[in-house]
């Protein structure tokens, strides 16, 4: 499924939940689309009737979300968002053949009203991507990585990246 950003809040469940009915099997979502709750009701909801009526067949989906760089202007307010991020979007537990891998982002390179050159936005990369490392080694997300950076954006920033850049 693509972006969930353009979709009216009241109606996105329904969209998610019809769309992975349908076949789709990767929900892309922000905490700044304020649709984290919907889209993982939605997932929820899938998963319990799918389990249901195919006990014995795999389900894999993917769930990726992004921090907004509004939330992560330090390592203990990033690593906060991230726990928002969790609680938020309230994935399934885990259950016999379902497999849900999640991506967590970073969707800008910058606060906004900086210059996302600025060394301060620099240090803010460094911290986010720190805290992220943290969640990831705790398996919170099954991957991390950027959107929307550029490769000066990544210079001593990341080392392993999933970069998703939109154009």
């Amino acid at each position: 499924m693509k972006h969930t950003q353009r979709i009216v809040q009241d109606e996105t469940y329904q969209c998610v939940f019809n769309a992975l009915r349908a076949g789709y099997r990767h929900v892309d979502t922000a905490s700044i689309y304020k649709n984290e709750a919907q889209v993982g009701r939605a997932v929820n909801d899938f998963v319990d009737e799918f389990t249901r009526s195919n006990p014995d067949i795999e389900l894999r989906l993917e769930v990726t979300t992004k921090l907004s760089p509004h939330d992560c202007k330090s390592l203990s307010s990033t690593q906060q968002a991230i726990q928002k991020c969790l609680s938020t979007l309230s994935l399934p537990n885990k259950r016999p053949n379902v497999k849900i891998d999640t991506t967590l982002l970073i969707h800008w390179p910058g606060i906004s009203g900086l210059a996302t050159s600025s060394e301060e936005n620099a240090r803010h990369r460094i911290e986010n991507w720190s805290a992220m490392e943290e969640s990831y080694q705790k398996g919170e997300f099954t991957r991390i990585g950027v959107s929307n950076f550029t490769v000066s954006h990544l210079h001593g920033t990341v080392i392993k990246l999933q970069n998703q850049t939109f154009r």
